[in-house]
């Protein structure tokens, strides 16, 4: 009779493989709400970084109001309309991380120093990473 062999140990990120849908979306909920969330809170804590914040709230600000439209639109539409409200998160989850990262660059830009036109150069990231995605539709 042979000893038996332990387990093998798996990698850290192969548990990644094997979550849930449920799992992946209270993730994605959590990261698209807390980014946000932590902005704000800087913007208030850190006079000297809001120049830099207040571009990359700009840059995510239009998927909020997304979010917030689909939600509403969850909860009042009939139900033979409705459509799975977890699919706002998920399906825009990529382009949200690439608004994010597109206003970590434009906020980098040293002027215009006026908050309110920084956040207006944070608007225009979604824009801009909607327009690199139809050129790679169209050139590919």
């Amino acid at each position: 009779m042979k000893p038996e062999r332990p387990p093998k140990k798996r990698r850290i990120g192969f548990h990644i493989l094997n979550m849930s849908d449920q799992l992946l979306i209270i993730a994605a909920v959590f990261i698209e709400m807390a980014i946000p969330t932590i902005l704000i809170a800087l913007i208030f804590k850190y006079k000297k970084g809001r120049h830099y914040t207040v571009v990359q709230l700009g840059a995510v600000t239009p998927w909020l109001i997304f979010y917030v439209a689909g939600t509403v639109f969850y909860f009042i539409a009939p139900d033979a309309s409705k459509i799975n409200l977890s699919f706002f998160f998920i399906m825009s989850f990529i382009f949200y991380c690439l608004s994010f990262v597109i206003g970590f660059f434009v906020s980098l830009m040293p002027y215009p120093r006026n908050l309110k036109i920084r956040f207006l150069m944070g608007l225009t990231s979604p824009f801009l990473v909607y327009g690199f995605r139809e050129l790679l539709i169209r050139v590919g």
